[in-house]
């Protein structure tokens, strides 16, 4: 994760945490969602690529297990992101995917 430093003075040093980007719709490996939230702390927000804007991701397999607070920010995308299922996920009841 990289950090950007905000402000040094008076010896007390403010860092702010960039979060990790979401480059590609793939299910898994390197840049998708799984893997950015994977490897994100719970300061560094989950942002997505512009690229993306308008696209769907479509998970399959297993659910992202998120076992800390973590934020998915798509805001900047003017065309949104779809995350979808795929219809592989039904668990009434049990599924949240973002609260």
């Amino acid at each position: 994760m990289a950090a950007t430093v905000l402000a040094c003075t008076s010896g007390i040093l403010s860092i702010r945490a960039s979060g990790q980007v979401v480059t590609n719709t793939n299910d898994s490996g390197l840049g998708s969602l799984r893997d950015v939230v994977a490897s994100t702390s719970s300061l560094a927000p989950v942002t997505f690529a512009p690229s993306l804007s308008g696209q769907t991701l479509t998970l399959g397999g297993t659910v992202i297990e998120i076992h800390r607070t973590t934020r998915i920010d798509a805001s900047a995308l003017t065309g949104g992101i779809t995350i979808s299922g795929g219809g592989e996920f039904d668990f009434p009841g049990e599924w949240r995917a973002f609260v």
